[in-house]
């Protein structure tokens, strides 16, 4: 039997950055020609314009298709009440993506550490880039944590730095 393929990062809506509309139909599509069979997704409403909205939007999404799982995005620096652990547990996300180049704060503020300490502790993963002048505050902000640590974004060129982190950082993936 085949092993299961999950896509743990994709996104639905319409991306204002590219003016580019990505229909849920067409990431279900394309996941299923590649042989995957369950797709976290969140939405470009919760990335760049408003958390609450977007996630809302990403449930509605996930109750109608069983082939989706809700990923809430957060930003502990937002302007409306801080996310919290608790209650995006309470709303069914599982894992939680943070979009600090977008919502510009820094993975190693006090403000994120604090969300990721709360959502490790809620048992929720999270899922943080790792670009080149990101490794050393992700470093910072992780040593030490339990939970589950998603990176992505990587590239080829922090490889060997995402590896060293990986060393001292068994919880990340």
């Amino acid at each position: 039997m085949a092993p299961a393929l999950i896509d743990i990062n994709t996104r639905f809506g319409y991306d204002a950055r590219r003016g580019v509309m990505t229909r849920p139909e067409k990431v279900k599509r394309a996941d299923q020609r590649w042989g995957v069979t369950r797709a976290y997704t969140c939405s470009y409403r919760a990335i760049l314009f408003d958390c609450d909205e977007g996630n809302r939007e990403t449930l509605e999404l996930c109750a109608a298709d069983s082939f989706f799982r809700p990923v809430a995005v957060a930003c502990p620096t937002g302007v409306h009440s801080p996310p919290r652990a608790e209650r995006i547990r309470e709303l069914g996300f599982a894992m939680v993506r943070l979009f600090p180049e977008v919502h510009g704060y820094a993975v190693d503020s006090t403000a994120c550490a604090r969300l990721v300490e709360g959502l490790a502790e809620a048992d929720i993963a999270v899922m943080l880039p790792a670009m080149e002048s990101e490794t050393t505050r992700l470093a910072h902000l992780l040593r030490g944590r339990e939970g589950t640590f998603i990176l992505c974004r990587n590239r080829y060129n922090v490889l060997g730095e995402l590896l060293a982190l990986a060393d001292f950082l068994p919880s990340v993936m």
